[in-house]
């Protein structure tokens, strides 16, 4: 802890041009913010995986359920866990699937087409 106490103020102290300041109360906050992106990183594993859940069961590829939908549906989910009404979360999203739009909705294709001007019967 020491050394890499000292080794932080020696980086600390060639970017900035006063002298290093820095207390060990400080260091404390590098290991706050490491455990919150960690935190986010398990959160985004998760729902990765409960997404794939879902479209598993509804026989639907990955890219067509939408991850924010199924975080925000999460809501849903604990409510009807509270009233009794449902005890499996990817079963309760993939039944409501198209009530909570984990389902994305199909693109309009682009108004824009490209012309092929390559010739196929070569030069």
């Amino acid at each position: 802890m020491r050394r890499w106490f000292t080794s932080c103020c020696a980086v600390w102290h060639v970017t900035r041009p006063w002298p290093c300041k820095l207390h060990r109360s400080q260091v404390y906050i590098t290991s706050k913010t490491r455990s919150k992106v960690w935190a986010t990183w398990i959160l985004y594993a998760v729902l990765v995986d409960l997404t794939d859940a879902v479209a598993e069961v509804l026989a639907r590829p990955f890219v067509d359920i939408s991850i924010e939908m199924v975080y925000r549906s999460l809501y849903y989910f604990s409510q009807a866990l509270r009233r009794g009404e449902a005890s499996d979360p990817v079963a309760y999203l993939a039944a409501n699937a198209t009530w909570l739009g984990i389902i994305k909705r199909p693109r309009k294709r682009s108004s824009l087409r490209l012309l092929n001007l390559t010739n196929p019967s070569g030069p």
